[in-house]
């Protein structure tokens, strides 16, 4: 097992682990590591201090230390333990390729145990208890919740990872190492990377390295496995499963020499047997070991995992963390683009500069409520920044920004007659993706919505972590978990929001008086968001709706395949479940108010006392469950969705 050496490799190679690049002067280091710097600096998520060599038990002279990598908000943290591997008989607590969940809000200690030239099974499994039992008793004095712990490992370590959650209460295998007798070792979670689970089986499909002198598990058992087979079962997990053990996630590649597929497969035989939670995930072409285990969505498998079985979220609702703040209120934060990421560009042929003038214009803005159970959504607005509906959305348990994006370019490019049928929708998706789309303008990534709103939530993570803002980052912060986005905007805002979200697959996209872009065909293009996660609100006086813009959207879309088009102004929510509502209240003839009516504004409906009359409205279009949907109905007949033959 020896082989088990890539953790290290992910240690040195994950993005998370330069968190503290932000804190260096990037500027004056341009000159020295320009691309390191940036990358570094592009992809750091907040996370806390690390405090190393923490001694929790002295057996004979050794002693048996930890690290634990704090997030930025210790207080209330859930706790993940990490047992490095190395065939128990090398390896270093110092290498600890899960350290990425402190900046996710995890507390992580990675511990160690003493090796097979030091004493023999099941003295490494007595020092892990030991840890545990160390780690409950000390949680007041770090922040961190001991009440459900996770425990976790690679190789040798996910070996004593499988035994920690199975031998709970078992007072033969509880050992007396250490202090603190008095807590219990149990752990509520347990993640096993390709971990040995059966010493029996092995000496029959592993001889070389289960029965012969010198090799790993000889030395862990002091003998053959074959030989010394009561003692080989006492070390193999798979004996120990019982109806009471707490979930189990397994990884493990299909090309690994060092330890079979077999140990894992065992194991999640015996687990579901006993009717308990295991799910196996085998990496196809994997050895033993490597970066992918720990990152990109075996890391999100990791993440989802802790979240249902740590923090006990609904599995589905993964992103719905509660909050811990001290202080629970409703929190609005602002930052510059230009001052979050230095990479940032002005574009003035198309009038997307920083400034104009003397005002600001990329200024972008944050709000969310910790009082209010979070839902687990970040919205991403598309237009300017709008209080009263912040203010609605953080109460609805939603988390909001409004970032800066070009979005000013309508009266500079795509001008000519007629204009082409994806000219306008290849610049919106441009201007969202920050990629090659259009050949009217050229918008770099790090000028694109994508980009930026990655930026601002990275920012926002690491200067209020109480929000929880980095639940909406992948592992390796390289990009938002746009599953759990929902896309909104107003006019142009709702049009790009809508243009996007048939790109790119999103929670939700909620349009108000849009989309517009009646010229173009891109609506018709195969959606990667399904249709009934689109929700379109507007005004029937506004002139995109009596001009068939709307409606000729919304069809093309297939918001028809979710129930008729219903007037909220005459019914109440849930408004048949669909998906195109309008609202026909008195404007007084006056087409402009008509398009800003249904947000929170001056313009918005409200009775003789001044209260909003679409407060049922907002609420649903933002939460109403997508599965929910109306009657599919036909096409209408009446909206003319040929605009080019008018």
């Amino acid at each position: 097992m020896l082989a088990d050496t890539n953790p290290d490799a992910v240690a040195r190679k994950s993005p998370i682990l330069t968190r503290n690049m932000p804190g260096m002067r990037i500027q004056q280091l341009v000159f020295l590591v320009p691309l390191f710097i940036a990358a570094a600096a592009a992809n750091s998520i907040a996370a806390g201090k690390v405090v190393k060599d923490i001694e929790f038990a002295n057996v004979d002279g050794k002693s048996l230390k930890l690290d634990l990598h704090l997030p930025e908000t210790p207080r209330g943290s859930r706790l993940v333990v990490w047992i490095h591997g190395g065939g128990w008989r090398a390896g270093s607590k110092n290498r600890c390729p899960l350290s990425w969940l402190s900046g996710h809000g995890y507390t992580v200690a990675s511990i160690s145990y003493r090796f097979t030239d030091v004493a023999r099974f099941p003295a490494q499994l007595h020092d892990c208890k030991a840890a545990i039992r160390w780690l409950r008793a000390h949680a007041p004095d770090h922040g961190y919740r001991a009440d459900r712990i996770a425990v976790t490992g690679s190789s040798a370590g996910g070996h004593l990872a499988a035994l920690l959650g199975t031998t709970g209460g078992n007072d033969k295998l509880e050992g007396k190492v250490g202090e603190h007798l008095d807590q219990s070792s149990r752990v509520q979670a347990v993640v096993d990377f390709y971990g040995a689970t059966d010493f029996v089986l092995r000496s029959r499909t592993q001889p070389s390295r289960a029965n012969k002198e010198g090799s790993v598990v000889y030395n862990l058992l002091g003998g053959g496995a074959d030989k010394k087979v009561e003692l080989a079962r006492q070390a193999s997990a798979v004996y120990h499963v019982t109806t009471d053990d707490p979930p189990l996630l397994i990884f493990h590649g299909d090309m690994d020499r060092t330890v079979l597929l077999d140990q894992s497969q065992a194991i999640e035989r015996a687990y579901r047997k006993a009717g308990r939670s295991v799910e196996l995930h085998v990496l196809a072409g994997s050895k033993h070991g490597g970066a992918e285990f720990f990152t990109g969505r075996n890391g999100e498998h990791v993440f989802d995992f802790l979240q249902l079985h740590l923090d006990q979220v609904v599995a589905g609702k993964r992103s719905a963390r509660k909050f811990f703040d001290p202080k629970p209120r409703r929190y609005t934060l602002s930052a510059r683009a230009s001052t979050i990421d230095s990479r940032a560009r002005e574009h003035p042929e198309i009038d997307f500069v920083f400034t104009a003038g003397d005002k600001v214009q990329d200024l972008q803005q944050a709000i969310v409520d910790t009082r209010v159970a979070p839902r687990g959504k970040l919205v991403i607005w598309l237009m300017r920044h709008n209080p009263g509906l912040f203010d609605r959305l953080s109460g609805y348990g939603l988390h909001a920004i409004q970032v800066h994006y070009a979005n000013r370019w309508f009266g500079k490019i795509c001008r000519e007659k007629p204009v082409g049928e994806m000219c306008r929708g290849d610049a919106r998706l441009e201007a969202a993706t920050g990629e090659d789309h259009s050949s009217q303008l050229s918008i770099p990534k790090p000028d694109g919505m994508m980009e930026r709103s990655r930026q601002f939530v990275i920012w926002l993570n690491r200067k209020h972590p109480q929000g929880r803002w980095g639940q909406f980052l992948t592992t390796d912060g390289s990009d938002l978990r746009w599953e759990h986005v929902i896309m909104a905007g107003i006019s142009h805002g709702s049009t790009t929001a809508a243009r996007f979200a048939v790109h790119k697959k999103v929670s939700r996209v909620v349009m108000f008086s849009g989309p517009r872009d009646q010229l173009q065909t891109w609506q018709k293009l195969r959606s990667a968001t399904p249709s009934n996660r689109y929700f379109g609100f507007t005004h029937v006086l506004d002139t995109g709706w009596s001009g068939d813009h709307y409606c000729r959207s919304w069809e093309l879309l297939g918001l028809h395949r979710h129930g008729a088009i219903v007037d909220v102004d005459k019914a109440a929510a849930p408004f048949g479940n669909s998906r195109r509502l309008i609202s026909t209240f008195d404007v007084g003839g006056n087409t402009r108010r008509a398009h800003v009516a249904v947000v929170p504004g001056g313009s918005a409906r409200r009775d003789a006392q001044g209260k909003s009359l679409h407060e049922a409205t907002w609420k649903y279009l933002f939460t109403h469950p997508v599965e929910k949907t109306g009657k599919a109905v036909a096409e209408d007949k009446n909206c003319n969705k040929d605009q080019r033959r008018k």
